[in-house]
């Protein structure tokens, strides 16, 4: 992602698979990524855990209907 809407947007797109996969019978999913290592900008944080790109509380209301 090239900025955080990019990226919050990526995320939530895939919540919206996960969604759909959920309604079709998928039990589960993880995301590994929750900080990001050397190179990478795809974690919830960064590496050194001074930026965290979606906050707790949002991704909580994200994930809701998610998780029961």
């Amino acid at each position: 992602p090239k900025n955080p809407t990019e990226y919050k947007d990526r995320y939530t797109k895939s919540l919206g698979i996960l969604r759909q996969l959920k309604e079709k019978g998928v039990a589960g999913a993880v995301y590994t990524q929750t900080t990001d290592v050397e190179g990478e900008i795809n974690g919830l944080m960064t590496y050194d855990r001074k930026r965290i790109k979606i906050p707790a509380k949002e991704l909580k209301k994200l994930h809701e209907g998610l998780v029961e």
